[in-house]
């Protein structure tokens, strides 16, 4: 984790929840001025969420392989996991539970899941009250 990708995380958010803040709209639901704004602060705190969060499980459940001449990182194609040898040119760090897929989806499935829970919560206790 970085600062230059913390605040491209936000950025992203704020893009992808301005948007949506934008087109709502067309949803053909009746919003209010307040709803809508809560809507676009619930939506970007989930998408930064999800950038932290990914970063974290990245960094408990996924093995970096790391190549020793380069000092690069190595992935395989499309998340699959890429051999490490016992002496050989590449070494292996972390716990290696999930591949790069799996952490992406486990990322998605919780962010979704906690803001559409936050979001009910705040319709039901904030907007309709």
């Amino acid at each position: 984790m970085t600062i230059t990708g913390l605040l491209a995380g936000l950025a992203g958010s704020v893009f992808i929840s301005s948007l949506a803040y934008f087109t709502l709209p067309y949803s053909g639901t009746a919003w209010t001025g307040d709803a809508k704004f809560m809507f676009w602060v619930t939506l970007t705190a989930a998408g930064f969420s999800g950038t932290l969060l990914d970063s974290l499980l990245g960094a408990l459940v996924q093995a970096t392989v790391e190549d020793k001449s380069s000092g690069r990182v190595v992935e395989g194609d499309n998340g699959k996991r890429v051999k490490v040898t016992q002496g050989g040119s590449r070494v292996q760090r972390g716990i290696d539970l999930l591949n790069n897929n799996g952490v992406n989806f486990a990322m998605a499935a919780t962010v979704a899941a906690v803001g559409m829970g936050v979001w009910n919560s705040m319709v039901q206790k904030v907007i309709l009250a």
